[in-house]
């Protein structure tokens, strides 16, 4: 009697023990997910390199891989809330289009909709067009035009409907979709005048650029000459809190454009030439909420730009595209 109640007390407390360290087990599981979760979550950026999703952290300057796809990402955007993420990944040589939501602990891919797009139809002489996302709404461009290096058609993906409308590219959607002003807009509130560009209020003209020195490629090696012969700006862009605006500074010399983002304050001061940058990149600048300007180069590294400091940092090289998370 006494050994079988020893015996019985013994398999009491393995079970018990079993049951702890299982507990233990899965606690730490979901620890880990959720850190992912949450790193994903904190990341103000995100950045694609051969494939691979990164989120970028910038208050501990980390990144962190998406590792929840295992095939590689062609493009990629997230919804205005910055929780669902949608990218591009090839299945039988077409495109198809999935989705994960990276508010959850547990992160799993759902296959969305076949994008009925081949590699010829969709890619340009370098690679995937980038994903867009304007109200409820996935856009990715193709029919790739080589004279312009530009595309000519869009396929516009309805998530409520979950239909694909394919037509012909209307870039006031892809503009809308990153903030950029309307023609009727940059009118109103923006001129060229004198090769100058100059910020309009109040029946008072400010400029923007008269203490911005623009260089072509030739020109920063010699340091002698400015490309100056004509001049226009567009795509005007306000900070989130207006105090600030980002432009395209065309610049025309013979035949040859040289179009870089520029920075300045809304008063005219701290004006900033963004030289690594250049319009014909078809990953667009953007505003980060702390008034700095994320922009890509020509061989594909981010940089961070802050016109209040004067400072450009690098943060990634050999990236095919970002996205910013709201």
């Amino acid at each position: 009697m006494i050994k079988s109640s020893c015996l019985i007390a013994i398999l009491v407390i393995f079970a018990a023990c079993t049951n702890g360290s299982q507990k233990d087990v899965n606690t730490k599981q979901q620890t880990v997910d959720t850190t992912t979760a949450n790193a994903y979550l904190q990341a103000s950026v995100a950045y694609l390199i051969d494939g691979e999703l990164y989120f970028h952290d910038f208050e501990g300057n980390t990144k962190t891989k998406f590792v929840e796809e295992s095939e590689p990402i062609l493009n990629f955007v997230f919804d205005d809330e910055g929780e669902t993420l949608y990218y591009s990944v090839e299945r039988n040589n077409t495109f198809w289009l999935k989705s994960a939501n990276i508010g959850k602990p547990e992160i799993k891919p759902e296959w969305v909709i076949n994008w009925q797009l081949s590699n010829d139809e969709a890619f340009s002489n370098k690679a995937l067009s980038p994903l867009y996302y304007n109200e409820g709404k996935v856009i990715i461009q193709h029919g790739f035009h080589s004279p312009s290096q530009h595309y000519d058609k869009m396929s516009v993906y309805s998530i409520s409907d979950n239909n694909i409308n394919h037509t012909e590219l209307d870039y006031k959607l892809i503009a809308s979709s990153f903030g950029a002003f309307t023609t009727e807009q940059n009118e109103e509130y923006f001129e060229t005048i004198d090769e100058e560009a100059y910020y309009i209020y109040d029946n008072a003209n400010v400029c923007l650029t008269d203490k911005m020195v623009f260089y072509t490629e030739d020109e920063k090696n010699e340091a002698d000459s400015y490309a100056s012969e004509d001049s226009y700006y567009y795509g005007f862009t306000f900070s989130p809190d207006s105090t600030k605006v980002l432009f395209v500074a065309q610049i025309l010399e013979q035949r040859w454009r040289y179009g870089p983002y520029c920075i300045a304050n809304i008063d005219g001061s701290n004006q900033m030439v963004l030289e690594q940058s250049d319009s014909f990149i078809e990953t667009l600048p953007v505003w980060l909420n702390n008034n700095s300007v994320i922009f890509m180069g020509h061989k594909g590294s981010i940089y961070v730009a802050n016109n209040d400091e004067n400072s450009i940092e690098k943060i990634a090289e050999n990236a095919f595209d970002f996205k910013i998370k709201d």
